[in-house]
């Protein structure tokens, strides 16, 4: 659970140092755009080496500090241990640690790639670095009270991120991205992170990025969505509550938005942290038991 707090709000301030970077070097940050990393920024390379690691340890320190008073408040006051969450959410957490993670490594692969690292070894150290994080998380987890270091969480993080570093070395696999919508379920009081019930995750594919001639239309994709229905009991549900959890499963369309706009360098950089959200789009959600639905779906709260 926490690593997707964690990663988020990581991704935050990675995305502040992007902005940051930018009016800085007088260039985008070069996972935005391919010759970036020739470019002269007018910052030297050393210094922006220096630049990045203090930012970097500077959002590490805030993110820790920030998760001890909120998410760790009981760390290292207990023994630490060990805690495989089972069927928490219906494993819909497990995506969530993948996608967190995957946003993290695709950000923080523009910020070494403005230090001056190729492309490749900008995707393998942000994979590095990422996974590392979540090991971390969940080192702190394992001191939580009502949860512990689940070393699934910290698999599927490791995936997430393994799995930015190779859409960045293989151009086909450009063609997919999991994306994430939320709406906010009824009622729900706790952090966002926790309510499953508000996430849908979506599995997007974009035919034209394989560069292949077809008639289907440049800049839409097909997204396969998930999303599930009275989760909120947590790992610990009553009979009722497992008689009723379900999971949802939708088709829909999505937007390659750097193909629909084709914007200038800063549009890239901003459409670019857009490509990770799922936006409202012709949907059709197939629930067990229940009649079809056909409509416009950013994030369903309807049980």
């Amino acid at each position: 659970m926490a690593i997707f707090a964690a990663a988020m709000a990581e991704a935050g301030y990675i995305g502040v140092l992007l902005f940051a970077l930018t009016a800085a070097g007088g260039s985008l940050p070069p996972a935005w755009e391919d010759s970036a990393s020739r470019r002269h920024t007018g910052i030297p390379l050393p210094q922006r080496r220096l630049i990045l690691g203090a930012a970097t340890g500077a959002a590490l320190v805030a993110s820790h500090l920030w998760h001890t008073r909120i998410w760790w408040p009981d760390s290292l006051r207990g023994p630490w241990n060990i805690r495989v969450e089972g069927t928490y959410a219906l494993h819909l957490d497990k995506l969530g640690h993948f996608y967190a993670a995957q946003v993290l490594s695709e950000t923080y692969q523009g910020p070494l790639r403005w230090a001056g690292w190729s492309p490749e070894r900008a995707a393998l150290y942000s994979a590095v670095l990422v996974t590392l994080f979540a090991a971390y998380v969940e080192f702190f987890d394992g001191y939580g009270q009502n949860y512990g270091a689940d070393p699934l969480d910290w698999a599927f993080g490791a995936l997430g991120a393994w799995w930015a570093a190779l859409r960045a070395r293989i151009p086909e696999l450009g063609a997919m991205r999991l994306k994430w919508s939320y709406w906010p379920s009824v009622g729900f009081k706790h952090a966002f992170v926790d309510d499953y019930e508000g996430h849908n995750y979506w599995l997007v594919f974009y035919p034209h990025r394989l560069g292949l001639a077809s008639p289907w239309p440049q800049g839409l994709g097909i997204a396969l969505g998930i999303g599930g229905k009275y989760l909120r009991s947590g790992d610990h549900p009553t009979a009722e509550d497992r008689a009723r959890r379900y999971l949802e499963w939708m088709l829909a369309l999505d937007y390659d938005l750097q193909a629909l706009f084709r914007p200038g360098p800063l549009g890239r950089g901003l459409l670019g942290l857009l490509e990770h959200l799922h936006l409202p789009a012709p949907t059709v959600r197939f629930r067990p038991g229940r009649r079809l639905w056909i409509g416009l779906l950013w994030a369903s709260t309807r049980r």
